[in-house]
């Protein structure tokens, strides 16, 4: 399985994944392309919109592993990954499956508590900056995910 993120993602972002996939006797890669992570702010490579030319080697690559069925290569991309994976399978025939989850479509949409609008969560937000980012730092304490 190859895994990717998006838009301003990390490699380390996909760790939850990488965990997951192994714990099933997959193997996984996980990769950052251009405009993303390590290789935006240490190479300066932005976005591109071909990003079949970013998965192609990447795909070349763990083909060149003993271990990886040729057959059996997925990519899951997530967030602006779940956008940019699709373009990539287009042309990059090798693949046997995709996943593409495009991530946070609304945000408010499961955040906004119930009986407050999305207005209201808003203002809230903007009058309470302290209490969101106390609130923000008790849940990334409990929560990998959050962190």
């Amino acid at each position: 399985m190859l895994a990717q993120t998006g838009f301003d993602g990390t490699i380390e972002e996909l760790h939850g994944i990488a965990l997951a996939a192994t714990a099933r006797g997959w193997n996984c890669l996980t990769f950052e392309g251009p405009g993303q992570g390590r290789v935006l702010r240490e190479q300066r490579l932005p976005f591109r919109p071909d990003w079949e030319k970013v998965v192609t080697p990447v795909v070349d690559y763990v083909l060149s592993r003993p271990d990886v069925d040729p057959r059996k290569i997925a990519l899951v991309g997530l967030s602006f990954g779940g956008y940019l994976a699709p373009r990539a399978a287009a042309f990059e025939h090798r693949l046997a499956a995709l996943v593409a989850d495009g991530g946070v479509f609304d945000f408010f949409a499961n955040a906004v508590p119930p009986g407050m609008t999305r207005q209201d969560a808003i203002e809230y937000m903007k009058r309470s900056p302290e209490e969101i980012n106390a609130g923000m730092r008790q849940l990334a304490q409990s929560s990998t995910d959050m962190r």
